[in-house]
């Protein structure tokens, strides 16, 4: 399926080199191809290293430059990853068919993409990216969802559009007191704050909506309650060291 990059530059979050593109449903983007059951018919934007493969960035622990500090990561060197996100998958194959791959301006593909919904992030934090072309790429979709975990030293402008990613009631509240809504990934049994829902996109919740149809997952441009959903993925079973270890990460922040 063809891509479309819309951004080259220094990564907000380590000053490395990156790239977005656009990969989906919109007509300059390639139509085709049965939608994610999860989100529905969107456009997927993906944030790649530019000078190497994703493999060898999380192989390198070098992925910090579209991934932040996230705990997820594991240890920076592809192991003990609790990232639902198979990066040898998607991200590879998108990165190998990158050659030759059409570039466009923000606001170029904004016009192209007008009327679509938009997944910030399929891979990658949208906060390695200027909030300046997230605005130009946004200005005229019908709607999007994104998240980051970076929200503690990101540009904070980017609560209008992006969740705190949590993995812990602790890391909850301290996005909370600093004025974000939250996507807080859970263990199982774990129960609901009274201001959080289940993700209606979820299995617990009997996949009921996509996000294309619920579209809660626009920070604070959507007041609402936050949002919540079980860990899932092949790499659940990391999930519990990592959440911990984000746990650790709110103590130092304190």
């Amino acid at each position: 399926m063809p891509s479309v990059i819309f951004w080259r530059g220094p990564s907000q979050l380590t000053g490395e080199p990156i790239l977005a593109l656009a990969n989906g449903t919109g007509s300059v983007v390639g139509g085709g191809g049965a939608p994610n059951v999860k989100t529905g018919a969107v456009v997927q934007v993906y944030i790649l290293r530019s000078d190497m493969s994703p493999i060898a960035a999380v192989k390198t622990g070098a992925d910090r430059a579209i991934c932040g500090s996230c705990a997820m990561r594991g240890d920076g060197g592809g192991n003990q990853r609790a990232c639902y996100v198979n990066y040898f998958r998607a991200p590879q194959n998108i990165w190998k068919g990158l050659h030759g791959a059409d570039e466009v301006a923000p606001a170029t593909l904004a016009r192209h993409i007008a009327g679509e919904h938009v997944r910030l992030g399929a891979y990658g934090d949208p906060a390695a990216v200027p909030l300046s072309v997230w605005l130009e790429l946004l200005e005229h979709v019908e709607g999007w969802t994104g998240y980051s975990h970076a929200w503690r030293t990101c540009d904070q402008a980017l609560r209008a559009l992006l969740m705190a990613s949590v993995d812990s009631p602790a890391d909850r509240f301290d996005a909370l007191r600093r004025g974000w809504r939250t996507f807080r990934v859970r263990s199982r049994g774990q129960a609901l704050d009274e201001a959080e829902l289940v993700c209606p996109a979820s299995a617990e919740a009997g996949h009921r909506a996509t996000c294309q149809d619920c579209g809660l997952c626009r920070g604070l441009s959507r007041p609402a309650k936050s949002v919540a959903i079980y860990a899932h993925g092949s790499t659940v079973k990391w999930f519990p060291s990592a959440a911990a270890a984000a746990s650790e990460g709110v103590r130092a922040w304190q």
